[in-house]
C-alpha cells in the first residue's frame, strides 16, 4: 500500500473512531441511566477506584460523559478531584497520541487545498497554551475538540500536556464543586461555581470571536490578492 493510501485509511479510521465516539457521547446523555445507576451500585467495592480510571481510558475511544461530576457524587472532595484530573489527563493524552498517528500525516498532505487548516495547524503550533487552555475552559465543547486540534498540529507533547494539565485542573475542580456544594448545602459556594462556570464560558467566547476574525481578515486579504493577480491577467 502507498503511503499516500495508507495515510488516508489511517484518517478514515479515525474518522470512524471519532463518530462512534460523538454517538456513543449522544447515546449516554439521553440513555445513559442505566449505566450511572450500575456505576453507583459497584462504587463501595475495593476495585472501584481502577473501575473508574478504567472507564476514562475507555472514554478516549467511546465518549462517557459526566464522568467528573458522577465522581464527585462517590468519592470525597480531595478524591474526586485528584482521581478525575488524572483520568481527564490519562484520555488526552491517549486521544493526543492516538489522533496524531491516525491523522496528522493526511491532513498535513491536505493543507495544499486547505489553507484554512493550515493555519489552524500553524495557529495551535505558535500558541499551544492559550488555544489548548481556553478550548479545556470552554466547556460546552467536548473534550475531544483539544484533543484532537492539539493532535493534528504540530506542538510538542510537552507543551500540549502541560496546557491540558492547567485547563483541566480548573475545569474539574468546579465541577467538583458544583456537586459537593449542592451536596452540602452550601447556597453560597454553589452561586460561586456558578459564576465560575459563567466566566469559563464567556473569556473563551470572546477570544474564539477575535480568532474568527482573524482567519477571516486573511482569508479575504489572500482573496483580494487573487483577484487582483486575476484582474491583471
Amino acid at each position: 500500500m502507498e503511503k499516500k493510501e495508507k495515510s488516508r485509511v489511517k484518517f478514515y479510521i479515525l474518522l470512524g473512531l471519532l463518530i462512534i465516539s460523538i454517538s456513543a457521547s449522544i447515546f449516554f446523555h439521553f440513555y445513559g441511566k442505566n449505566l450511572e445507576l450500575f456505576i453507583l451500585n459497584i462504587s463501595q467495592s475495593k476495585f472501584f477506584i481502577s473501575f473508574y480510571m478504567l472507564l476514562f481510558i475507555i472514554s478516549s475511544f467511546i465518549s462517557i460523559p459526566f464522568l467528573t461530576f458522577l465522581g464527585a457524587r462517590i468519592f470525597s472532595f480531595n478524591s474526586a478531584l485528584v482521581f478525575s484530573v488524572i483520568g481527564n489527563m490519562i484520555s488526552a493524552v491517549i486521544m493526543f497520541y492516538l489522533v496524531r498517528w491516525l491523522g496528522r500525516d493526511y491532513v498535513k498532505k491536505s493543507e495544499k487545498n486547505h489553507p484554512t487548516i493550515k493555519k489552524l495547524r500553524i495557529e495551535f503550533k505558535n500558541h499551544p497554551f492559550k488555544n489548548i487552555i481556553l478550548l479545556r475552559l470552554f466547556f460546552l465543547l467536548p473534550p475531544e475538540v483539544a484533543n484532537v486540534l492539539g493532535g493534528l498540529s504540530d506542538m510538542s507533547f510537552e507543551k500540549y500536556f502541560f496546557s491540558s494539565l492547567i485547563g483541566v485542573i480548573p475545569m474539574t475542580l468546579f465541577s467538583v464543586l458544583l456537586i459537593k456544594s449542592y451536596q452540602w448545602g452550601n447556597h453560597l459556594l454553589l452561586t460561586i461555581t456558578a459564576f465560575a462556570f459563567l466566566f469559563m464560558l464567556i473569556f473563551p467566547m470572546i477570544y474564539f470571536v477575535q480568532l474568527r476574525k482573524v482567519f477571516l481578515g486573511k482569508y479575504h486579504k489572500h482573496l483580494k490578492s487573487a483577484n487582483k493577480l486575476l484582474a491583471g491577467r
